[in-house]
């Protein structure tokens, strides 16, 4: 299976952040939250509310480090060889083989 890589179309969008809310864009006049937010609801949703609304934040764990530079070496080597791609060309692909995200 090729590696491919969507390109962030999603900056075409004229938004605005919210005002009371980290990570909440404004666009066309609605606001849209990160879809991550979803999985921390189902986790914890007070954490939702402390982090983003209240902005508490706590120190990252030795694992949370190790975590993140662990994704970005990963992230690297997929760089590496990915073709840059649609979200359409992808969507298209889908229909004819499986595609892993």
């Amino acid at each position: 299976m090729e590696n491919k890589l969507i390109i962030d179309e999603f900056n075409i969008f004229d938004f605005e952040c919210h005002e009371n809310y980290k990570s909440v864009r404004i666009i066309d006049e609605k606001a849209n939250f990160p879809i991550s937010w979803l999985n921390t609801q189902g986790y914890c949703e007070y954490s939702l509310y402390l982090e983003y609304c209240q902005g508490v934040s706590t120190a990252p764990t030795q694992e949370m480090v190790e975590g993140t530079e662990g994704h970005h070496r990963l992230e690297e080597k997929f760089k590496e060889t990915a073709q840059p791609s649609t979200f359409e060309d992808a969507f298209e692909l889908s229909k004819e083989e499986e595609i892993l995200s």
